[in-house]
Formats: C-alpha cells, structure tokens, sequence
C-alpha cells in the first residue's frame, strides 16, 4: 500500500452505501485504535447515496456496543469532492461503492482500496456486504468483519 508509514497527519475516510452502516462502524473502529496508538491519523465516513443529517440504524448502534464504540453521535453525510481531496485514503466496502466512488471522483483511484480485501482470509472476497436488509445477526456478522479489516488497515498503514 502506497500509503504504508507516511507522516502523521493523514485522512482515512470510510464510504458506503448510506452512511448509516458500515462506514459509520468502520470509522469509529480505525478512531478508537488510532487513538490507543497516539498516531496522529484523521477519519471521517461518508455515503455514496445519502442524505445529510441521517442517524446511524439503530441495529447499528446496539450492534456497535459490543465493539466497544458508539454510533450514537454518528450523523450521514453525503461524500462530496472537498472530502475526496483532503483524504489520503479512500477505504470503500463494497463494489458498487467502487464504481461510484471512481465514477464519480476518476482521479481517486490510486488511493481508493476494498477495506475487505485487507482481510487474510477475506469470507466475501474483497467485500463487506450490507447487511441493511437483514437482521441484527447479518449486522453483527458485518462488524466482525469490519474490526477484522480495520485491525488489517491500521497494520498495512504501520501505525499497529
């Protein structure tokens, strides 16, 4: 990875699909450990199709509680070019996120990655699912998979 052991005072930013979810996890994930380490690393999320001001579901927050984060303060907000330009890194988690993120922003691709592909042994390929339409269980499974690929991205960016 490209940005592997640069200067502090980077941007990480988390995208998917509603801003409601995933990235909301994912951030507050890469913030907690980031914050143990004293790295010197900003994080925001974003949604590819949202609306600004949106809560975090709440089987997203009940599932976040045994991560040991909240989502309570989480609010949606749509991803827009001054957010693309002030991140180094781009983590999205799913395909269609992908697409729409280099679609949309073309001169990101060098630093947008599938946070999923981090994983060792990634159990969706380089995916994370949403788990929107399904249960607390699909949610819970989701946040498993995402402290696995947050534990790999703070490695890969060589401040764990």
């Amino acid at each position: 990875m490209a940005w592997h052991r640069r200067e502090p005072g980077r941007r990480v930013l988390f995208i998917c699909h509603g801003n409601i979810m995933r990235s909301p996890m994912a951030e507050e994930l890469f913030r907690a450990r980031v914050a143990k380490l004293e790295a010197k690393i900003g994080v925001a999320s974003a949604g590819t199709w949202t609306s600004k001001g949106r809560p975090a579901d709440p089987r997203a927050i009940a599932a976040a509680k045994a991560f040991g984060v909240s989502l309570e303060a989480h609010r949606s907000q749509p991803v827009n070019a001054a957010l693309m330009a002030t991140s180094d890194l781009v983590c999205v988690m799913d395909y269609r996120n992908e697409v729409d993120i280099l679609t949309r922003f073309p001169g990101s691709a060098k630093k947008t990655i599938l946070l999923g592909a981090l994983d060792e042994v990634p159990p969706d390929g380089a995916m994370i699912p949403d788990p929107y339409s399904q249960g607390p269980e699909a949610v819970s499974e989701c946040y498993r998979r995402l402290d696995s690929a947050v534990d790999a991205l703070v490695k890969a960016l060589g401040v764990g």
